[in-house]
């Protein structure tokens, strides 16, 4: 992962936690995982596991599994789940203009 050699890889990988600002509009979400498959190609599983839910399960003692099995959590499941959902990308000056959860304070700032 690009980790200089006199580091303790399993030290930087505990301490690692990816994410994708979901679900603000400017977030790679939807097309993060796809993403992360690119940056994380040659990366042992376990390891990937770690930085993309693993670690912070651990950091804030909350297992997501006891609320819904692992199986349903994968990208695929959850998106399957989501269908009605639209994760298409809104620019901030949309939001802006309809005014969708966004502070009108906000507004000047986007243009």
């Amino acid at each position: 992962m690009g980790v200089p050699p006199s580091w303790d890889v399993r030290a930087v990988v505990e301490n690692m936690a990816g994410e994708c600002d979901y679900p603000h509009s400017d977030a790679d979400w939807p097309n993060c995982p796809e993403g992360l498959a690119v940056q994380f190609e040659g990366v042992p599983d376990a390891e990937i596991d770690l930085i993309t839910h693993g670690n912070a399960m651990r950091w804030f003692s909350y297992d997501p599994f006891s609320v819904l099995p692992r199986e349903e959590c994968t990208v695929g499941a959850l998106r399957a789940k989501a269908t009605d959902v639209d994760t298409s990308f809104h620019s901030p000056r949309r939001l802006t203009q309809r005014g969708d959860g966004i502070d009108v304070s906000l507004q000047g700032r986007w243009r």
